[in-house]
């Protein structure tokens, strides 16, 4: 336990704590940096689709951590990976690329990774990166990427912009009125 206690910190910093959870409505996502929370709260509140990513996320073993990184390449939106896994709850973390300019692309984006989070939870028998891989080539032969993830960004994405009134510019000190 004090081995994965130490990853998490490495990986992500001090504020690791259950209290990261977003607004404790789903506990099993928690942000590495809290003023991030809203990202799931508000994105939930108008994507039918990220709440229910979410919600199913939450009937699983999986905890993930998420983190608006600004050192993501360019280019790459976001990231799924798995961290360390216990016979009692696996641990991911997900990163979303701080560049974003706008709160609707990093909801959309973490509908995607949350997505991925959730293949992995309904796989039990993944327990290491190799099995995560494993999992990747069962679904998606021939390398492409997984359609439920593209779909589930597509469908968050058509759910914010419907929102009204419009969500704001992403920014990392950004806080919901």
């Amino acid at each position: 336990m004090r081995l994965i206690a130490a990853t998490l910190l490495l990986c992500f910093g001090a504020d690791i704590s259950p209290a990261g959870a977003a607004e404790d409505a789903y506990p099993c996502v928690r942000f590495v940096d809290a003023a991030a929370r809203w990202l799931l709260r508000d994105g939930a509140r108008h994507s039918p689709t990220l709440a229910r990513i979410a919600e199913e996320l939450c009937r699983t073993d999986v905890i993930v951590y998420v983190r608006v990184d600004l050192t993501l390449k360019p280019g790459l939106a976001g990231s799924c990976g798995l961290v360390t896994a216990t016979p009692v709850s696996r641990f991911l973390a997900v990163r979303l690329n701080g560049r974003m300019q706008l709160a609707g692309d990093l909801m959309a984006v973490l509908s995607h990774e949350l997505e991925h989070a959730l293949q992995i939870g309904r796989a039990a028998w993944v327990r290491s990166p190799r099995d995560v891989l494993q999992l990747q080539r069962i679904l998606t032969p021939g390398g492409r990427h997984a359609e439920s993830a593209e779909r589930a960004e597509a469908a968050t994405r058509l759910e914010i912009a419907a929102a009204a009134p419009p969500l704001r510019p992403a920014g990392l000190r950004a806080r919901p009125p």
